[in-house]
């Protein structure tokens, strides 16, 4: 059996033990019995808006990681070739050096001896095996 009632008398919102009942409908059939029913839109966004949405911001998202990929790839390998070509320089450099440290070697062997002595059995020169190290180090 249906629940008759009057519709003037059915309050627009019930509350039910704290909670309060929104969007409440009540309408009258054709024999004057009360239908309750709910007519309420959907609140938020549909889910397939939300997962268009969230799809273009990793899009967006990979394709800004993709930029900052190629552009960290770039940076190094111009920072290889730039390394690439100084070794040059910095090997003449080292070379100028030694040939500096050799001379003024034999000088002084030359004023300590009086003459240069071949330490190895051979006229090719050798590169020194060995580093001047500071006197003071500092740890």
């Amino acid at each position: 059996m249906r629940f008759q009632h009057n519709v003037e008398q059915q309050p627009r919102s019930m509350t039910t033990v704290g909670r309060e009942m929104r969007g409440v409908v009540n309408s009258e059939d054709q024999n004057g019995t009360v239908v309750l029913g709910r007519n309420l839109p959907a609140s938020g966004f549909r889910p397939g808006t939300w997962l268009v949405a969230m799809g273009v911001v990793m899009t967006y998202g990979f394709y800004k990681l993709g930029q900052g990929n190629k552009e960290q790839k770039e940076l190094a390998r111009e920072k290889m070739w730039s390394r690439i070509h100084l070794i040059p320089l910095l090997q003449a450099e080292e070379d100028r050096d030694l040939v500096r440290r050799h001379l003024a070697d034999q000088a002084r062997e030359k004023e300590l001896l009086g003459e240069n002595f071949k330490v190895y059995n051979s006229d090719r020169y050798v590169r020194p095996t060995y580093a001047v190290t500071p006197a003071n180090t500092t740890k």
